[in-house]
């Protein structure tokens, strides 16, 4: 049994046993190109934002970006860059542009990483953030045990907490440590937990954000 048809199998368990207005399967999003040229990583995102249950397979959407048949929005160019530095750590800013504006052709990058949100009820991008901190702290309390067992299914060497550290680490209940860089991480099974903020905190810049994962990307040897 592959990875995927394992995480379709968890997915149908999990919505069985929970309520959801709509319930967001995620993971990886291209089994045959996971961890090609790259450590294998998870970017553990906060909540998908979508509409109807036709698209709720983010997997499937992020696909249709990564092979060019659906447009890239701005938050998952900014994590096609953090992959691009991955694959190629003296990437340059200026490499992932054209005209001035993000290389729509980085989407490809995509088809190398897992994606999975904290929360499986779908989001808006409207969401107040006491109400999401609501919604993400409620979705460690009453489902964690389903996240770590869709982590433990894909198995990546890092997973990125963007924007969900301090959720992850208060239900690991672990010490955790300081890089150089500034930012923090733990090892739990084998596997670092890395903080990084949200690749959608565009206030930061395209630059910015291309910057910063690069500084915290380089205090690892993966």
């Amino acid at each position: 049994m592959s990875k995927t048809e394992k995480l379709n199998k968890l997915f149908d368990e999990w919505q069985d046993n929970f309520d959801f207005d709509i319930f967001c399967r995620d993971g990886i999003i291209d089994e045959e190109n996971y961890g090609d040229g790259i450590p294998e990583v998870v970017f553990l995102l906060k909540d998908a934002n979508l509409d109807s249950k036709e698209e709720a397979d983010i997997r499937e959407n992020l696909l249709k970006a990564a092979e060019g048949r659906a447009p890239l929005g701005q938050m998952w160019k900014v994590l096609c860059m953090w992959i691009k530095l991955m694959s190629k750590p003296d990437t340059r800013f200026a490499e992932c542009l054209i005209d001035g504006e993000i290389d729509d052709s980085i989407a490809e990058y995509l088809s190398k990483v897992a994606v999975v949100n904290l929360s499986k009820e779908h989001g808006t991008g409207r969401n107040d953030q006491g109400v999401l901190y609501e919604k993400l702290t409620a979705s460690v309390r009453d489902y964690y045990e389903y996240t770590q067992k869709e982590i433990d299914i894909i198995a990546p060497e890092l997973v990125v907490c963007c924007g969900t550290y301090h959720y992850i680490k208060e239900a690991h209940n672990v010490c955790d440590k300081s890089l150089p860089s500034g930012a923090r991480y733990f090892v739990h099974c084998g596997r670092i937990y890395l903080e990084m903020c949200h690749p959608g905190r565009l206030l930061m810049g395209y630059k910015e954000l291309f910057a910063y994962f690069r500084e915290v990307y380089s205090d690892f040897d993966l």
